[in-house]
């Protein structure tokens, strides 16, 4: 709990734009600005598991946040798929590499906040797939 409110008070429209900075320093400060898909999926995950095993709503409040980011400037809605990086305005960018060659961090989020957080990924799908 205490790493993904630090990660927020560094990261999160930390530099006067909506979005997670992709690096801070140790003091906090932003390093790379650029907002990358798999930091939000990662987040996506993360903000799921916390209010699974904490109950506590701001942790669904972040997951819609998130949601809410991706669906507004990630998820391309006319081609498919996600945009992988964007700058700190939130405009799409391909510095790191360019196209989208990353799905699995877009499909792990859109699955995981459905697993029991008790057990790892992959025996987590096998017993929801034995339930259903």
């Amino acid at each position: 709990e205490h790493l993904f409110a630090r990660a927020l008070e560094d990261a999160w429209n930390t530099d006067g734009t909506i979005g997670l900075a992709y690096t801070t320093d140790w003091e906090g400060r932003p390093v790379v600005t650029d907002r990358m898909h798999w930091t939000l999926a990662e987040s996506v995950n993360t903000s799921a598991v916390l209010a699974t095993v904490t109950g506590k709503q701001e942790y669904k409040d972040w997951y819609a946040t998130f949601w809410q980011y991706i669906d507004e400037y990630l998820i391309d809605h006319e081609h498919g798929s996600w945009f992988h990086q964007l700058d700190k305005d939130n405009h799409v960018i391909g510095t790191v590499w360019p196209g989208k060659s990353d799905l699995y961090h877009a499909l792990q989020c859109t699955f995981i906040p459905r697993l029991t957080p008790a057990v790892s990924v992959a025996p987590a799908l096998k017993q929801a797939a034995e339930t259903h």
